[in-house]
């Protein structure tokens, strides 16, 4: 079974200006999470204090014997939740490799903050079936890019209007584009 990874949420996304903003803190982590091969949660601020629900939740993966990490600069969590943990990181150094400029991927170009690409087909009937074969996909991601179609030529751009710019979500759904041509 994979290492549990228990992240802070408020401290990793107020480590950096401008911060973080959750949703994509999520997208973010969950992407890590993938990449790593651990599973993730992200504990954000409710009624219960996070730093308290993380604590317990440290204190059963313990007693369970399942291996986790700790994500969070905060000493205090650290020395309540820590102590068990197979790794401690620093919430500004996690953040940081969350948000590290990815690559951009093959055949794409980063335009004012977008991922874009043109696609020329034959005609305008299989530029149109390729557009229907990218909504499928952006449905089923519920991630939508901007299209615009002139006759045999689609131009797309995959970018997130919450963040005003490109996350790992677009990278994969770009790649992922790629292969519908």
């Amino acid at each position: 079974m994979p290492p549990l990874v228990l992240v802070d949420a408020e401290n990793v996304r107020r480590s950096r200006w401008p911060n973080i903003p959750a949703n994509e803190l999520v997208e973010l982590c969950n992407a890590w999470a993938a990449r790593q091969g651990v599973e993730v949660e992200v504990v954000f601020e409710a009624e219960e204090s996070a730093d308290d629900r993380i604590a317990l939740r440290a204190d059963e993966l313990a007693v369970a014997g399942r291996a986790y990490w700790l994500v969070t600069s905060d000493r205090g969590l650290r020395g309540r939740a820590g102590a068990a943990a197979e790794r401690v990181v620093g919430g500004g150094s996690f953040a940081s490799e969350l948000t590290a400029r990815g690559a951009v991927p093959e055949g794409w170009s980063e335009i004012e903050g977008a991922l874009e690409r043109e696609f020329r087909f034959d005609g305008f009937l299989q530029a149109l079936a390729f557009v229907n074969r990218v909504a499928e996909l952006a449905e089923a991601a519920d991630h939508h890019p901007d299209i615009a179609i002139h006759y045999n030529r689609v131009t797309l751009r995959w970018w997130t209007h919450t963040t005003g710019g490109i996350t790992e979500r677009d990278r994969e759904l770009a790649s992922r584009t790629g292969e519908l041509a």
